[in-house]
C-alpha cells in the first residue's frame, strides 16, 4: 500500500474496524487488554535478550532448517514461503 494514491488501495481492511456506539474506549471486546508496564521497547529488549532466543538477520531461508527449532519466526512474505 505504500507509495499508492489514497484512492488505489482496497477499503476492505478499514471495513473490518469496529464502530462503537457506546462509551467503551477499547478497540476490542476482549476481557483482558493491556500494554507492557514498561512499554514495548523494554518488553522486546527483554524478550530478544533471552538466552534461549537466537536472532539471525539477513539469512536466506531454507525450509530444511525448520525441524532444528521448536519455534521459528520468519518475517518473509507469506506467498514466498508457500512458493506462490
Amino acid at each position: 500500500m505504500w507509495d499508492l494514491d489514497l484512492k488505489e488501495p482496497s477499503a476492505a481492511p478499514v471495513k473490518r474496524l469496529p464502530i462503537r456506539y457506546d462509551a467503551n474506549p477499547y478497540y476490542f471486546n476482549d476481557k483482558y487488554q493491556l500494554m507492557p508496564a514498561e512499554g514495548y521497547l523494554k518488553f522486546f529488549t527483554n524478550l530478544l535478550n533471552h538466552p534461549s532466543i537466537n536472532i539471525r538477520l539477513s539469512e536466506n531461508f531454507d525450509r530444511d532448517i525448520e525441524h532444528e527449532y521448536f519455534h521459528v519466526f520468519n518475517s518473509m512474505p507469506i506467498d514466498e514461503y508457500f512458493d506462490f
